[in-house]
C-alpha cells in the first residue's frame, strides 16, 4: 500500500512540476513512474485473486466489494482523478502541434504523469479495500 501511495505522490509531484516549470530533466523520472505501474499492477491483480477466492466475489462485483471497504472519500477522489486525467489527455492532444517520436513536450509529460497517478491511486484503493478484514 505504501508503494502505491509513494508512486501516486511521485506522479502528482511530476505532474505539477511539468505544468508549472517544464524541464527536460523530468522525462526520465516520468518514464520510471510509468514503468513502476506494471509490477504494482501485478500485485493488485493478486489482491483481486485473493478477494475472489476468499470472499467469492468475481468480475465487476469486485470493485463494488473493494470500494465498500475503502474510505468513501477515496472512491470519490479516484473518480475525480480519472476525470481530470481524461481532461488533461484531451487538452494535451488538442494543444500539441507536432508529435515527433521520442519528443516529450511539457504537454506530453503532463499527460504521461496524470494517467499513472490514476493507476497508483486505484491500486492504493484495491490494497486498502481488498486487504481490509
Amino acid at each position: 500500500m505504501s508503494l502505491a501511495a509513494t508512486g501516486f505522490l511521485a506522479c502528482i509531484s511530476l505532474h505539477v512540476l511539468a505544468l508549472v516549470a517544464p524541464s527536460d530533466r523530468l522525462s526520465s523520472s516520468a518514464v520510471v513512474c510509468v514503468l513502476g505501474v506494471f509490477p504494482l499492477g501485478l500485485v493488485a491483480c493478486g489482491v483481486c485473486w485473493y478477494v475472489g477466492w476468499n470472499h467469492g466475489v468475481w468480475g465487476l462485483d469486485q470493485w463494488q466489494f473493494i470500494a465498500a471497504k475503502c474510505p468513501r472519500w477515496a472512491t470519490w477522489f479516484q473518480a475525480g482523478l480519472f476525470l481530470y486525467s481524461m481532461v488533461v489527455f484531451v487538452l494535451a492532444v488538442a494543444t500539441s502541434n507536432n508529435h515527433h517520436r521520442g519528443d516529450l513536450s511539457p504537454a506530453s509529460l503532463a499527460l504521461f504523469t496524470s494517467f499513472p497517478s490514476t493507476f497508483y491511486f486505484t491500486f492504493w484503493c484495491v490494497f486498502k479495500g481488498g486487504l481490509k478484514r
